[in-house]
């Protein structure tokens, strides 16, 4: 019997998350590409591909070509910013999630062996 592939879920250091967010708030460029944000987040260009920008992807605030998309100039923006992660949260995380970490305060488990 195959084993069945486990399905990750987006996610990006908050220190990426906030400052690349900053960066877009003073400019949005014509394109978010790992040149960009390695540039801008002061990475390696191959992190800034895996652990940014596919995220960012996947998040729907880049398009696959690689240009912000409408989600990202009101990610951007401070009065939008909560509607913003709301509609990411309920497009992209199933249910059991969003019920599980409901709060901004909810406290992730800690893995202990």
């Amino acid at each position: 019997m195959a084993e069945e592939k486990k399905k990750g879920y987006p996610k990006i250091a908050q220190a990426n998350w906030f400052g690349l967010r900053d960066k877009l708030k003073q400019r949005v460029p014509g394109e978010i590409s790992a040149s960009y944000v390695a540039s801008a987040m002061g990475m390696a260009e191959g992190s800034a591909r895996a652990n940014v920008v596919s995220p960012l992807k996947a998040l729907g605030i880049v398009s696959e070509d690689s240009k912000p998309t409408e989600l990202a100039y009101d990610w951007r923006d401070d009065s939008k910013y909560p509607e913003v992660c709301e509609k990411i949260i309920e497009s992209i995380y199933p249910q059991e999630l969003q019920d599980l970490f409901h709060t901004p305060d909810a406290q992730m488990p800690s893995c202990q062996m």
